[in-house]
């Protein structure tokens, strides 16, 4: 299964180089509900394998407005859909700082702690 998919996303690769002017679509589905759907269409491919508990991995590629080809690999799983692309911002790690309380304040949290015996 493993190869199938590998062959499956290299074939994806190599078709999307090309463009086509006839929408190229396979679909595989074996009786427990399993799938593998490759799409590949004027300069636009996606390929992507489901399984039967919902599961799904895919990608997709496409050149933009600019002519600039654009990559999207995607999961859908118990843990929602995730996404990472080269269309997709990065998510900048924050630093944490800690954090100084003025003396009011500082006075005010221990007066409000006191109130609830904390």
């Amino acid at each position: 299964m493993k190869y199938l998919i590998i062959l499956g996303f290299v074939a994806t690769s190599v078709l999307s180089d090309t463009v086509n002017d006839t929408p190229q679509i396979s679909l595989t589905q074996d009786a427990l509900g399993n799938y593998k759907l490759d799409i590949s269409y004027n300069g636009f491919s996606r390929s992507e394998v489901g399984t039967a508990n919902g599961d799904v991995r895919g990608s997709y590629k496409y050149n933009d407005a600019n002519g600039k080809l654009q990559s999207v690999e995607y999961t859908s799983g118990p843990q929602g859909f995730q996404a990472n692309g080269t269309n997709i911002p990065v998510e900048s790690k924050v630093v944490q700082v800690p954090v100084n309380y003025t003396e009011e304040v500082q006075k005010a949290r221990v007066e409000h702690l006191a109130l609830f015996n904390l």
